[in-house]
């Protein structure tokens, strides 16, 4: 997830993760500076790190993250489709 967050950082999307009492909490801000945060509380922390991903993926498509992303999933697919 650091690595996630660091790529964030650096596209200029505000997002954070903290763990504490044995939860994690992860947040990631809405296109829309309007909009509260969206938050993911939980004690999974690969699930935290699969929801953060996703969630950039989706809501911010031009992200960096979303293009390796879709990147990795066509080259999946094409090697499904060479067998």
């Amino acid at each position: 997830m650091a690595t996630t967050l660091r790529m964030l950082q650096t596209a200029g999307i505000s997002a954070g993760a903290m763990i504490a009492d044995g939860k994690v909490r992860v947040w990631l801000s809405q296109p829309d500076p309007d909009l509260p945060p969206w938050l993911y509380e939980g004690t999974d922390r690969e699930y935290a790190a699969h929801w953060l991903a996703a969630y950039v993926v989706y809501f911010y498509p031009k992200s960096d993250l979303a293009k390796v992303w879709h990147l990795v999933r066509h080259a999946n697919a094409a090697l499904g489709q060479a067998k």
